[in-house]
């Protein structure tokens, strides 16, 4: 599955000082340069195609639900979260995008 956050191969090996893009290793966390505050993980057999997301001010779960094409549910339980009403600007949630 392939997700577009607009940048491209070469800008993520220059920012991450990756010398040969297509030798990254499990586990390793990679910096993205977006508009908006995300770390993509690269997958292992626990964490497969996951990212990690900062809400920001005016989010709401069914908005980055809506911008990731995830159910809210996988949202609400990957993170564990009790009361969906409640999420603040700064806080980071992790996003199955499988």
């Amino acid at each position: 599955m392939h997700k577009t956050i607009g940048t491209t191969v070469r800008e993520i090996a220059g920012l991450n000082n990756i010398t040969n893009p297509n030798l990254i290793y499990v586990g390793e966390v990679l910096k993205i340069d977006t508009t908006h505050d995300i770390s993509v993980i690269t997958s292992d057999k626990y964490e497969t195609n996951h990212i990690v997301y900062t809400i920001q001010y005016g989010d709401t779960l069914s908005s980055i639900a809506q911008k990731y094409g995830v159910p809210i549910r996988s949202i609400i339980q990957l993170n564990h979260i009790s009361n969906p009403n409640l999420i603040y600007a700064g806080e980071r949630l992790r996003i199955n995008l499988t």
